[in-house]
């Protein structure tokens, strides 16, 4: 009566994958609809929380996926570039949530937690990829009588970590040569949030 588990396995074989594609001609980022072949996923996601008694509590959220386009070409810089084989954009290999749960005295609770995913294509028209990354975040709150106050904490190691990327030219001065730009994740965030429910 501690342990909870829950476990899902996963593949699809998909035809004529529908893909959003980018061309770059200079300054121009032009978006259009474009089909592979056939497209796989394949994976696993397992959550487990175990309870230590009333006070304390750990889980721990694991996800893993493999993806592959096949058949699939884009129109680069050198003429027709062929992508088959490669994964699709933002599937990474790996995802997790980590942490524990617990509360103590009256009506004082907290929470930390680790998240992390591995690294992934930001787009199926070009290869640049993120960086791996761990997050860390923390809650602590006072719960009484419908009241709930809670100081909250989320990636507390200030770590920059990148969401979105783009790569087209976009900078005169080297001829608007093609290059990557990001799009960041949140800084480290602190917050206090207070809340009153009604019964």
């Amino acid at each position: 009566q501690r342990l909870a588990v829950r476990l899902a396995v996963f593949y699809m074989d998909r035809k004529n994958v529908q893909i959003k594609g980018w061309y770059n001609e200079g300054p121009l980022f032009v978006g259009y609809v474009d089909n592979a072949a056939s497209g796989k996923n394949k994976g696993a996601e397992l959550e487990t929380i175990y309870t230590f008694n009333e006070h304390i509590n750990v889980f721990a959220n694991i996800g893993l996926l493999r993806t592959e386009i096949n058949d699939y070409e884009i129109l680069g810089d050198g003429g027709l570039e062929d992508k088959s084989g490669r994964d699709q954009a933002h599937a990474p290999y790996y995802q997790f949530n980590l942490g524990t749960a617990f509360s103590f005295g009256p009506g004082f609770y907290g929470r930390l937690e680790v998240d992390g995913k591995d690294d992934f294509y930001f787009s199926d028209s070009h290869d640049q990829q993120s960086d791996k990354y761990t997050l860390i975040h923390a809650r602590l709150g006072w719960a009484y009588e419908g009241f709930d106050i809670a100081l909250w904490g989320r990636n507390l190691s200030d770590q920059d970590y990148q969401t979105r990327g783009f790569y087209f030219g976009n900078d005169p001065r080297t001829f608007y040569e093609d290059s990557a730009y990001y799009q960041y994740g949140e800084p480290r965030t602190f917050g206090v949030q207070m809340r009153y429910s009604f019964e």
